[in-house]
């Protein structure tokens, strides 16, 4: 078998449907499995996945036993020459795998791939290439420095500066949310480490094969969707405590049990402090503080990429203030906006709400829309299952409306 496909899952059933739908458009021409491992969701995962995907293998755990163990599960059942890490809310084209297959075998020495990763507003993903981490660089990450000077590399060695978001080039670290690997690799430096229970786990793997004699390379001419966290970072308020207790553990592990603990420890109390002085600035400020108003979803300029009138009646029934038009192929004599004039449309008003119909357009052509308009507000519609998912904020989860 050519790949074995890997994926992780808790608590994001629609996003890992979208997710697992790319997954089989790109592998239609790749002799290739799909393995889901399911660490004890709540949210009837494991009954919808052997319900609308039967073709995915799915191993159902009772508890959540993080990441890296999870991984390892699936490395011992997978069949295939290549195993493609991927994050259930990653979208990927449908040339994407082929794609980066032939990056794989075509470049010598290499173990591993990664491609750029852009965000649920088409927006690059920094994390999409890295450097093995330092002290600095994780502080100068936790205080926002990098976010504050995104051009200055100063303040920015966590996202290996010296290497373009287009590039294809060697790099130290790979992101987890689409990680290929080539199986003897993989089994050559023993797959991940169980102790890593949430992030870093992927650092401390590609550490280990550069240090096996192995390239790690970073394709940023392909590209994907990574709604950046839905599973975890924005559904947890300890995500820092989390990635510090494992950027202390990597420390530890490489740097000696004396060197290495005692950076550590400088790492988790330099983070205590500036956790604690942000706690009393927001404090501080909170009386002057504007009130969060929350507001139920509805798209005042909604756009829809398709040519399904009825999930457009749906929509507006529903989800949309007034009526919506439609964008497809051929539609300049109907009430709507012509294909070919939708980048313009969307440069000359960047703040449009556009519903992408993944039954209607390609994933490729989804992600191709994204990027070259990364203002837009996108939400991704699967009328066959009746909802629609967005993801457009980095620290609050999206939003999931059935229809």
């Amino acid at each position: 078998m050519d790949l074995s496909i890997i994926i992780i899952s808790y608590n994001v059933k629609h996003y890992l449907s979208l997710c697992l739908q790319s997954v089989l458009a790109a592998t239609e021409e790749i002799e290739a499995e799909i393995i889901v491992v399911d660490n004890d969701s709540v949210d009837d995962s494991v009954s919808y996945l052997r319900h609308h995907f039967p073709r995915v293998k799915v191993l159902a755990n009772k508890e959540n036993i993080g990441f890296g163990k999870a991984c390892n599960q699936a490395i011992a059942i997978a069949q295939g020459k290549i195993i493609l890490f991927v994050n259930p809310d990653t979208v990927v084209g449908e040339k994407t795998l082929t794609e980066s297959l032939q990056y794989l075998y075509q470049t010598p020495k290499v173990g591993a791939l990664g491609i750029r990763l852009i965000d649920g507003r088409g927006q690059i993903l920094p994390e999409s290439k890295r450097s093995i981490p330092s002290f600095s660089s994780s502080c100068y990450k936790f205080l926002g420095l990098s976010k504050i000077f995104p051009n200055v590399d100063f303040f920015n060695g966590y996202y290996a500066p010296n290497i373009g978001y287009y590039d294809v080039d060697e790099v130290e670290v790979l992101s987890g949310a689409y990680m290929m690997i080539r199986r003897d690799v993989l089994d050559k430096v023993g797959g991940f480490d169980p102790r890593f229970f949430m992030y870093a786990e992927d650092i401390d793997l590609s550490y280990r094969i550069r240090q096996s004699g192995y390239r790690l390379l970073y394709v940023g001419k392909l590209s994907a969707i990574h709604f950046k966290g839905e599973s975890t970072q924005k559904s947890l308020l300890s995500y820092n405590d989390f990635f510090f207790t494992s950027m202390a553990l990597f420390i530890k592990k490489y740097k000696g049990i004396l060197y290495g603990s005692i950076e550590s420890k400088i790492l988790v109390l330099a983070v205590s402090i500036i956790k604690n002085v942000k706690a009393f600035f927001k404090w501080l400020f909170l009386p002057f503080a504007k009130p969060r108003v929350v507001k139920k979803v509805r798209l005042s300029h909604g756009v829809l990429m398709s040519n399904d009138i009825e999930l457009r009646e749906r929509l507006e029934g529903q989800l949309v203030e007034g009526s919506m038009p439609m964008v497809y192929e051929g539609n300049e004599l109907r009430d709507g906006i012509p294909l070919r004039y939708i980048v313009e449309y969307l440069q000359l008003f960047p703040q449009s709400e556009v519903i992408l119909d993944t039954k209607r357009m390609g994933f490729g052509n989804i992600v191709s829309l994204m990027e070259t308009c990364p203002t837009a507000q996108y939400l991704l519609s699967d009328s066959e299952r009746g909802f629609v998912l967005s993801s457009n904020m980095k620290n609050k989860q999206g939003d999931v409306l059935s229809f």
